[in-house]
């Protein structure tokens, strides 16, 4: 419920800053905030429903995996990379644009990009883990 909270309220205050900015650049800067605070709940919101609806066990157990498979692997992994991802080199474009001391900011830039870069295999070690938990769980129904 705190994640759903902060959201929100990260989104209202970068949307407010947007309509409170002095520039174009600005303005868009906090835009993309906004749809990438809102893709983030989204996406994490319709994950979240499935497994509730079951009685409990191992089919919930299973289907917790494969939500947690789908969510490190595929379009929802590329979208969140893509989401963040934009928001914060233009996020950093902007603030090298408009403050000169700013310029030297290719460090800052390049430990931004970073965790991105290392984004990718942590996420497919992940669906892997999980996937190997899927056939353990699969062979273990078959003997029994």
């Amino acid at each position: 419920m705190l994640g759903y909270v902060t959201c929100a309220f990260l989104a209202l205050l970068a949307g407010w800053s947007g309509h409170k900015a002095g520039s174009a650049k600005l303005r868009i800067d906090s835009y993309l905030l906004v749809v990438a605070v809102a893709g983030r709940l989204a996406q994490v919101s319709a994950r979240r429903a499935g497994p509730a609806l079951l009685g409990g066990g191992a089919g919930v157990y299973r289907l917790e995996l494969e939500r947690q498979r789908a969510y490190h692997s595929g379009a929802l992994m590329w979208s969140r990379i893509l989401m963040v991802g934009s928001y914060l080199l233009f996020f950093c474009s902007v603030a090298m644009a408009h403050a000169p001391a700013a310029r030297g900011m290719a460090a800052a830039v390049i430990a931004l990009l970073i965790p991105f870069v290392l984004a990718v295999p942590l996420n497919l070690r992940m669906v892997r883990r999980y996937q190997r938990r899927i056939d353990e769980l699969d062979a273990l129904e078959r003997t029994t």
